[in-house]
């Protein structure tokens, strides 16, 4: 195969509302909205999501457009590849980047769904369109929180996530306990508590959630590994890893239980089914997270909650629950818990070009 054209569009869509964690809000999205079309016409789409300051990854919006501007896409364009993986492999020399390679891995999954006829879940190996998803609930006031979580349990969501903090935690979970003991139930610190705050997180076992998400500094698998030998609630990392390299680690330290696979951090669709084999080897439980993307990459994380070893309902709701506007023309209908993936070949479904080209920030055609 080879890649004769690229366009990208750095874009940003204002949220419905501000969402809160513990070490920022998001108002915004961002990102790169990538079409590749190879030498037979077919055309494939993908996404890197960003956000606007580093404080996630060591990737951000403007330094993003730059590497794949000026390293990953050259490296790829007008290439004659044998296959996919030959292709993706002429990225390898720039190191790390993640969320910019998995648009490039996306958009080229996507071409060659195409070629073979198939849905993209199918082409990446899952067999059930059914996607169950779950809610993920920002820091808000208690009446908020409990007019959302009730929302989400009566439009048929089982599982809740709720964002905790530092003098944020006990508060939060005793209010939802309260109301709702026997939901499964989930707390995210993305990485707010240090190891000096190891007896209060043992502490909030009372609360019996199936799990907590990050509780320590991303990357910091030596104390989530004595973390998870005085915690009853399983440890699920999410910051900490990027990369099959870090799954490893994370298998080798013991350091959790599960880990969320949010496919951008991670590289693409192929690194999360790499890893996802992985994990499975080792016993480790995995699920999809989200990161507020548009329709394209919600679409692509459907895909991989579809594949092996995803045991837990994933952060996947519908793009208008969060986005002001989305630039892909599919319903998104959830029914139960679940979502449901196109059949057609690809994605599925029509991106809508001409809004991506009004919103644009940035355009590159290479």
């Amino acid at each position: 195969m080879k890649i004769v054209q690229a366009e990208l569009y750095g874009i940003t869509i204002p949220l419905k509302k501000p969402f809160a964690i513990s070490k920022y809000t998001f108002t915004h999205y961002f990102g790169y909205i990538l079409r590749l079309t190879d030498e037979d016409g077919v055309s494939g789409v993908g996404e890197s999501l960003q956000l606007e300051s580093p404080w996630y990854s060591a990737e951000s919006f403007e330094p993003a457009g730059i590497v794949l501007t000026r390293y990953l896409l050259p490296s790829i364009l007008n290439q004659p590849c044998a296959d996919q993986e030959e292709l993706l492999h002429r990225m390898d020399w720039v190191q790390m980047n993640y969320q910019a390679k998995a648009a490039i891995e996306t958009a080229v999954c996507d071409i060659m769904a195409k070629r073979a006829n198939m849905p993209l879940y199918r082409y990446l190996g899952g067999e059930n369109p059914l996607v169950e998803g779950g809610v993920s609930i920002g820091l808000s006031e208690d009446s908020a929180l409990l007019e959302q979580i009730g929302a989400a349990l009566s439009e048929g969501y089982k599982r809740i996530k709720v964002k905790i903090a530092p003098g944020h935690d006990e508060a939060v979970l005793d209010v939802v306990r309260g109301i709702y003991p026997k939901i499964a139930l989930m707390a995210d610190a993305n990485a707010a508590y240090t190891m000096s705050d190891f007896d209060h997180l043992c502490g909030l076992d009372r609360y019996g959630m199936i799990m907590i998400e990050q509780p320590l500094g991303n990357g910091d698998f030596i104390d989530h590994a004595a973390l998870r030998k005085r915690m009853k609630t399983p440890i699920c990392l999410d910051e900490s890893v990027h990369s099959m390299n870090d799954a490893i680690i994370a298998a080798e330290t013991r350091a959790c239980s599960i880990i969320n696979i949010k496919p951008p951090r991670v590289g693409g669709p192929l690194h999360v089914k790499k890893m996802l084999g992985f994990l499975q080897q080792r016993q480790i439980g995995a699920w999809i997270g989200g990161m507020m993307e548009s329709g394209i990459g919600r679409l692509m994380n459907m895909a991989c909650a579809t594949l092996e070893n995803i045991r837990y309902a994933g952060d996947i709701h519908p793009p208008q629950d969060y986005l002001d506007f989305d630039i892909v023309d599919y319903p998104f209908k959830q029914k139960n818990g679940y979502l449901s993936l196109p059949q057609t070949p690809g994605f599925g479904a029509e991106v809508d070009w001409d809004t991506v080209k009004s919103i644009a920030i940035s355009t590159t055609i290479l």
